[in-house]
């Protein structure tokens, strides 16, 4: 399989990272918006956990659909394609009138999400080589994940700002500029072409289908519903229809075909653990920014603004550990994210006894503590990132793709669904939020401590990874220009 030759690799990262930009953080912004949303729709609680669910859910459930189409269809058209409808859903859900149109503009927006992201990492593996490809993957880490912190940050001071007097419908509509600029420019950027894929495994998606929704949805709004017996029954269900998946995969390849999911892919040991680390270190943030959020909030009596602004040294720290990480010595890279994950778990321990002790009193070491945080999340996550993908092929691109963004979202909600209702019960039980909060900042610094574990042995030795590098330098030069 040749690499895409591109004419601005530059450019065409920018495009790419764009729209994976606005994908990230349109997950999180609107949480801080929700209060005005309910004002202003009149909309109950659980309407509001739908227009957060819907997304999620729709992005889940077609995110390795979307990649797989990329391969069949092409990637530049599935890009251009999903931005499109990402911004026009955008620019509904910013003028939506009543509740049910912003619940139906959101699920638009998470399915058309989901065909455009996979494009990203399927054409960043196709179009970049060696130590291009490393730094590429690098940037896509960060904006994969710093997306997520910074939509904590960006939508208190949006909602706040009250643009020419939109309050939360500008969290939607600033998508609208942002999109039309990346369409006028993807278009042109992005390599034509198929993959090559010989056809859709059309019952994969269905089979995959299943479990997403039986796990995704109970998980989303559950808690907000009072677990009713249904949500239990679809997480007891989940297993057996994802044990169903796999098994229609096994028999799609047995048949010679071309299966949804490149289940071998999770036969390399540096894929399986450092895709669970992966997850891990997601589904904590996910649980902590949540739990955070309301502590701050109802527990401090801060303001939204107040409370986003906690995030900035987090997204500060992340931003700056993703882009440096790896002018590190190429020996220590293999070390990084187990110390990532220890100065992650020192940090949130600190958290659970500074925010205890009330943060008002405390700016400086809160402030200290957020940015360890933040780049101890940034060196758990991106150089895993990086060392995962390496492991793929280019005609494994988009499987990986669709793997790597579905146990992200997938982490994100069973983090937030988990630890927030671990929260709120000790919350309901001890009165108040400061003791739930010191209880469930402790238990991520231990769940962090055994990630990093994790992550150690899952991290390729300085050899592995140099094999990694080269290899695809190797197969183009075997393979003649392309």
């Amino acid at each position: 399989m040749r690499t895409s030759r591109v004419s601005s690799p530059g450019w065409l990262l920018v495009v790419l990272l764009g729209g994976q930009a606005m994908a990230s953080l349109d997950g999180a912004i609107v949480n801080v918006a929700l209060p005005s949303i309910s004002r202003d729709l009149h909309a109950s609680g659980a309407a509001l956990q739908v227009t957060v669910a819907g997304y999620l859910l729709a992005y889940a459930v077609l995110l390795v659909a979307g990649a797989r189409l990329g391969d069949a269809l092409g990637h530049r058209t599935l890009f251009v394609a999903g931005l499109a409808a990402f911004t026009g859903a955008s620019i509904v859900c910013g003028a939506a009138t009543t509740i049910g149109t912003l619940v139906a503009a959101r699920i638009a927006q998470g399915g058309a999400a989901a065909f455009m992201v996979p494009q990203v990492l399927s054409l960043i593996q196709r179009c970049f080589e060696g130590a291009e490809r490393v730094r590429a993957l690098s940037r896509y880490s960060a904006v994969l994940s710093l997306g997520v912190a910074a939509g904590q940050v960006l939508g208190g001071v949006v909602v706040t700002a009250d643009l020419a007097g939109s309050t939360w419908r500008a969290v939607f509509l600033v998508n609208a500029p942002i999109g039309a600029a990346l369409l006028a420019a993807a278009w042109r950027q992005l390599p034509a072409g198929r993959a090559g894929a010989r056809a859709f495994d059309v019952p994969g998606m269905l089979a995959l289908a299943v479990p997403m929704v039986l796990l995704v949805l109970p998980l989303a709004v559950g808690r907000e519903l009072g677990w009713p017996a249904w949500s239990v029954a679809c997480l007891v269900a989940a297993g057996p229809a994802l044990a169903a998946f796999v098994a229609v995969e096994r028999a799609c390849l047995r048949r010679g075909g071309e299966p949804l999911v490149d289940l071998t892919l999770l036969r390399d040991r540096v894929v399986a653990l450092g895709l669970a680390a992966i997850m891990a270190v997601m589904a904590g943030f996910a649980a902590f920014a949540f739990m955070l959020t309301l502590h701050l909030q109802a527990g401090l009596g801060y303001s939204p603004l107040r409370a986003s602004l906690t995030f900035l040294p987090y997204a500060i720290g992340f931003g700056t550990a993703s882009l440096s990480w790896r002018r590190l010595p190429a020996a220590w890279h293999r070390w990084t994210a187990p110390a990532g994950f220890a100065l992650l778990a020192a940090c949130d321990a600190g958290m659970a006894a500074a925010f205890g002790a009330g943060p008002t009193n405390w700016p400086l070491p809160v402030a200290a503590l957020m940015l360890g945080a933040g780049a101890g999340h940034a060196a758990a996550f991106a150089p895993l990132a990086v060392a995962v993908t390496a492991r793929a092929r280019p005609d494994q691109a988009a499987s990986l793709s669709g793997m790597l963004s579905t146990a992200t979202t997938v982490a994100a909600v069973v983090g937030v669904a988990a630890g927030g209702g671990a929260f709120l019960a000790v919350a309901s039980a001890a009165g108040g939020t400061t003791p739930a909060f010191q209880a469930a900042a402790a238990g991520l610094a231990a769940t962090m401590a055994a990630a990093g574990a994790a992550a150690l042995w899952a991290a390729p030795s300085h050899e592995e990874s140099r094999i990694a590098h080269v290899a695809p330098r190797r197969r183009r030069l075997r393979s003649g220009p392309s």
